[in-house]
């Protein structure tokens, strides 16, 4: 877990209400499916290939998916 997660995980710590649950797997789980929707997003640029620069957006969200698994830390 990257120090992004560690902090994020701090952030929603709620003491009054004393949530226990598995914070890291929470934002993990939260980080997965940002990917996963990226990728949908990449595919469905892909589906239209006569939009124009259909191409471009997909690469772009493609390229959105790498980012968000560096900034957070996440392996294949």
């Amino acid at each position: 877990m990257n120090e992004r997660i560690k902090e994020l995980a701090e952030e929603s710590y709620n003491e009054f209400y004393n949530i226990h649950i598995d914070l890291k797997k929470f934002a993990e789980l939260i980080v997965e499916e940002c990917i996963v929707k990226a990728e949908e997003e990449a595919e469905r640029y892909l589906g239209f290939p006569n939009l124009e620069n259909a191409d471009m957006y997909a690469k772009v969200m493609y390229n959105y998916q790498e980012l968000l698994k560096e900034h957070f830390g996440v392996e294949e």
